[in-house]
């Protein structure tokens, strides 16, 4: 009986669980090919980062750049929020594709 009420508590627990909404770039972050990441908040890639998106980037909010030469790597970003999204930084965000 105590498994089966484990159980059904950790379901109702996962359900409930959500990732953090705001993304904070202040190292190395590599998408690698056929690979994806999705910020579902504010996404920030800061001064000290070095972002390279090879696969698939997906931006639901605001984009902030303020990383310097930026590669612009082989990858996608989606921008694919439910309202309008800014882009915006000190430096230009550099991407191969757009969607």
């Amino acid at each position: 009986m105590k498994e089966i009420t484990l159980c059904i508590i950790m379901a109702l627990g996962c359900s409930c669980l959500h990732a953090q909404n705001a993304v904070q770039n202040n190292g190395d972050l590599q998408i690698h090919t056929g690979g994806s990441m999705t910020a579902f908040g504010d996404m920030t890639n800061a001064s000290t980062a070095a972002l390279v998106n090879n696969g698939s980037l997906y931006a639901r909010s605001t984009i902030t750049n303020n990383q310097a030469s930026m590669a612009i790597g082989t990858g996608t970003l989606l921008i694919n929020g439910t309202s309008a999204q800014i882009v915006n930084g000190t430096q230009p965000f550099r991407t191969f594709n757009l969607t």
